[in-house]
């Protein structure tokens, strides 16, 4: 959430790394998502609301957790600018990213509780499906190291960013391991600002069609 005397980003989760879908010219129609039934649907979507509010309890013990209707359940690729619409909405600054997560404005300290509590609410009228939370499938991590392979890192490479991919074994055995694949950004942790916006939007962190992305 957002801290007491700073804004923060508050990123939007896919596999555990943010991911941003794009377009992969001609490649192969991406492989089809994991799913959950509604019983387990629900079941985590509960869980990841009572962490959110553990996480504005942390901050702000007094706080009164509102009650929240769900309006609907929102693919990971759509959920930062629908949440931030919905924080703008109630009053607060909020961003979409083109990393997937949201950035916050400015807001006196004397907001920060309800701003927090604005953050969770969203989240809650519009919580992530949670079936993008889920490890990649085999299909899945193998699609994703054939886009970084012969898109994403000759993208990169183009615009001065020399990234070594690993093997595929080692990519496939890490993935396993973690839940979370490898991904060439991870490689690009000092870019930051404009420059990893443009680069976001010219070198797009996941191929189109990817767990429902555009």
């Amino acid at each position: 959430m957002i801290g007491k005397h700073r804004s923060l980003a508050a990123a939007v989760l896919i596999l555990g790394a943010s991911l941003l879908v794009g377009c992969a010219g001609g490649a192969a129609a991406a492989p089809p998502a994991p799913t959950v039934d509604a019983a387990t649907e629900k079941r985590m979507i509960d869980e990841a609301a009572n962490q959110a509010w553990g996480e504005v309890q942390r901050m702000f013990p007094d706080a009164e957790r509102p009650q929240v209707e769900q309006v609907r359940v929102v693919t990971a690729a759509d959920s930062a600018k629908v949440v931030a619409q919905c924080i703008q909405e109630l009053g607060y600054p909020a961003t979409a990213r083109e990393d997937g997560g949201i950035s916050f404005g400015a807001t006196p300290e004397a907001q920060a509780e309800q701003q927090n509590i604005a953050v969770y609410t969203c989240r809650v009228k519009y919580p992530t499906d949670p079936a993008f939370t889920l490890p990649p499938t085999d299909d899945e991590i193998a699609y994703l190291y054939d886009y970084y392979a012969n898109t994403l890192v000759p993208c990169l490479a183009e615009r001065g960013y020399d990234i070594e991919m690993p093997s595929k074994g080692a990519f496939v055995d890490s993935t396993n391991v973690n839940g979370i694949p490898w991904s060439p950004y991870q490689e690009l942790a000092s870019v930051g600002g404009g420059e990893l916006d443009a680069l976001l939007l010219e070198c797009k962190q996941t191929p189109h069609g990817f767990r429902g992305g555009e």
